[in-house]
């Protein structure tokens, strides 16, 4: 118990990017941490870049691995975000015209056309997450996207338009060329993921959510609460259906929760 609250201290102030506080828990308790050096050159230079978010992507210790607690060591891998600047208002339109118009040349049965990255601003070429919806007069149609990060903004949007023309939800009746014109395209620009440790952090309206618990897996965006009227706790539960877990699996030890915002 005492190995992992001082492993939980330390990462604590990691994720959070505070360099003073690392320090200070180095002082006050002499954790033996390798690498400490790095860690803290990493989040003063972070910090001078206007900080960023720190996600825990795995936990483990020798004891636990080999049954013999006499002298364990904890192993941790924390995953450091910057937070995304906000889009201004033609930033956002140019990704919603790339996002139409990739929609309707997949529908159309061509490629979508290129983009010319040279002359995007550095917001959409810069690394970011988004989910792509598409909506007929309110009703959901597709909706498809990435929690991380993995490349330019401007391709997360190319390739979550065509993969919301093909939300296997809708495989029976998928979108159409016809109903094109019809179609409201939604971009939702996500920030890096927080791991949520009380839910009376979660904010209706503000906050998305992710629950895991195994293989399993559930997402729901900020505004889909808000549409629904939910509450806190209908949303924490709502995601867990999401995840074909039971409604109250949010309440179990084991289960983690995220919480992100969209823009």
């Amino acid at each position: 118990a005492k190995l992992r609250e001082l492993a939980d201290q330390a990462a604590g102030q990691i994720m959070e990017c505070d360099f003073d506080g690392f320090a200070d828990h180095l002082t006050q308790t002499r954790d033996t941490i390798c690498g400490r050096g790095p860690i803290q050159l990493l989040l003063r230079i972070l910090s001078m870049q206007g900080g960023a978010k720190g996600v825990r992507a795995a936990f483990d210790t020798s004891g636990h691995m080999t049954g013999d607690w006499t002298n364990s060591v904890t192993y941790q891998s924390i995953v450091l975000v910057r937070r995304p600047d906000k889009l201004d208002k033609p930033q956002r339109a140019e990704l919603l015209r790339i996002a139409r118009q990739t929609a309707a040349a997949h529908l159309n049965g061509k490629r979508p056309a290129a983009v010319d990255a040279d002359k995007l601003p550095a917001a959409l070429r810069a690394d970011g997450a988004c989910f792509v919806t598409l909506k007929n007069h309110g009703r959901l149609r597709g909706c498809i996207g990435n929690m991380r990060a993995t490349g330019p903004l401007y391709k997360a949007v190319i390739r979550n338009a065509v993969e919301a023309c093909r939300d296997p939800r809708f495989v029976p009746n998928p979108v159409t060329v016809k109903e094109l014109e019809q179609i409201n395209v939604e971009i939702s620009h996500l920030t890096p993921m927080e791991r949520i440790a009380n839910t009376d952090e979660i904010i209706v309206g503000r906050h998305g959510l992710l629950i895991v618990s195994g293989s399993r897996r559930g997402v729901l965006l900020p505004q889909v609460a808000y549409e629904y009227g939910w509450t806190r706790g209908e949303f924490l539960s709502q995601v867990c259906r999401k995840a074909n877990l039971p409604l109250d699996a949010w309440k179990r030890s084991g289960v983690e929760i995220y919480s992100f915002e969209a823009e």
